[in-house]
């Protein structure tokens, strides 16, 4: 049986009503994915291009 760990999350902003959103990371050892549990929106991507230099790959969201 595959163990499963908990997704590393951390509050993202508040809904119009109130509530907390919340942020999760999706990781491997070479991409970082950063989707809020408000829309599923990917707020962030984070790969390395050909030489290995991590950098963030999606449009829209330079302060995330």
């Amino acid at each position: 049986m595959t163990q499963h760990q908990a997704l590393p999350e951390e509050p993202f902003g508040q809904t119009p009503d109130g509530r907390t959103a919340w942020a999760f990371t999706l990781a491997n050892d070479r991409l970082r994915v950063r989707i809020t549990d408000y829309g599923g929106r990917m707020v962030s991507i984070e790969a390395p291009d050909r030489h290995g230099t991590i950098g963030h790959v999606l449009l829209g969201f330079d302060d995330a």
